[in-house]
């Protein structure tokens, strides 16, 4: 769970073009014919995405379990104020339907096993209407081998400093992200905070939704094309089922 990172976070993603990345999810919403009167985006972190897609006129209630991560979200901007909930998405649904949800900044990845993905499609589809729509973003291994196996990224800003380390198990297919954190004074790190993600299969996420939901589409991230070698997220498109099916 994310604490101190919270603090930096936007600005440690500040080369993410959450403009673009915004307006391809309007273009998600609209090629697959979702309604989209109130969207939850679960994982929504600081809110940085929900703040740009509200701008562009959409509600979406931001859910993680981070609540220094929702502070930071409740600070945001907003066109159309959200509602927030600080919760475990795999302990618990919150209450209410939302015709769209999100899953974006690899929040899935965050989900180890196959019981784990399973619990999240399940409490997920009990927020949905039948046929409401889920978007997963699932991060690649080529992403990771690419950009952040071996890698060691860092910054220092006016209040705090990172140091950020990427390794990678292809064996378990297991990245391990480790934070440290230094105080403005020192580069010795004062916090470490650790991260493990695990990188699905397309078999294992569309087995683990079936019972849930039928899958779409899976694209190569930010186009509508299908994935390829060279794809660094894919999205996937899923449709809750009715309850005859």
């Amino acid at each position: 769970m994310y604490s101190i990172f919270a603090r930096c976070y936007d600005r440690v993603m500040s080369d993410v073009p959450y403009a673009e990345w915004a307006t391809y999810i309007t273009v998600l919403f609209n090629s697959y014919h979702m309604c989209t009167s109130v969207i939850l985006d679960i994982g929504g972190g600081t809110g940085i995405l929900a703040a740009a897609l509200s701008g562009m006129g959409y509600r979406v209630d931001i859910l993680d379990k981070s609540k220094a991560m929702l502070d930071e979200a409740k600070k945001k901007n907003y066109k159309i104020m959200p509602s927030f909930f600080c919760a475990d998405i795999l302990t618990q649904s919150p209450r209410g339907l939302w015709d769209t949800v999100l899953c974006l900044h690899d929040t899935i990845n965050y989900f180890h096993t196959q019981e784990q993905l399973k619990i999240f499609f399940s409490n997920t589809a009990a927020v949905l209407p039948e046929n409401g729509f889920l978007i997963v973003d699932n991060c690649t291994e080529y992403n990771i081998l690419t950009n952040f196996s071996g890698k060691t990224y860092y910054d220092t800003y006016e209040d705090m400093g990172y140091i950020w380390e990427n390794s990678y198990n292809p064996e378990t297919r297991t990245v391990t992200i480790t934070m440290h954190f230094t105080g403005t004074k020192t580069e010795t790190p004062v916090y470490c905070e650790k991260h493990t993600h695990v990188l699905h299969t397309e078999k294992t996420l569309r087995e683990c939704a079936d019972p849930f939901f039928s899958c779409v589409d899976v694209l190569h991230g930010f186009s509508l094309r299908k994935t390829a070698t060279d794809t660094e997220e894919e999205y996937y498109i899923f449709k809750r089922k009715s309850v005859k099916e």
